[in-house]
């Protein structure tokens, strides 16, 4: 089966099943005869199912209003701030700059190593 068939098979679906509570009136199996046999396979047919069943499983609900008004008051709390900006630890600068240092310092060596290598052996 091609991508793009795929693509269009599962795009089909999808929208049937957003049209509906999940249940298509029928199974996956006959909700795929109208496309070709290659759409028929059984892993195509098994994801469908999955997707149906996924479908009915995930029925949306409405917030009740305490929680509603819980999450109000905990927003207008936090003034806006949703992410608190920590500030770099110290005790991990001394280490990164020598761990830098080092790998420069045998980045430099292998690069000088092997030129030393290339001129002598000429």
């Amino acid at each position: 089966m091609k991508k793009r068939q795929i693509i269009e098979t599962l795009a089909d679906h999808a929208e049937a099943l957003n049209q509906t509570d999940g249940n298509l009136g029928l199974d996956a199996e006959n909700w795929l005869s109208a496309y070709g046999p290659a759409e028929r396979s059984l892993s195509f047919l098994t994801l469908l199912q999955l997707a149906q069943a996924v479908k009915r499983a995930l029925i949306p609900i409405d917030p009740s209003p305490f929680f509603l008004s819980q999450l109000a008051s905990q927003l207008a709390q936090n003034d806006g701030v949703m992410v608190k900006k920590r500030p770099f630890p110290r005790q991990f600068l001394l280490p990164l700059i020598a761990g830098l240092v080092g790998l420069g310092l045998l980045v430099f060596r292998l690069l000088t190593g092997r030129s030393r290598a290339a001129t002598t052996a000429v």
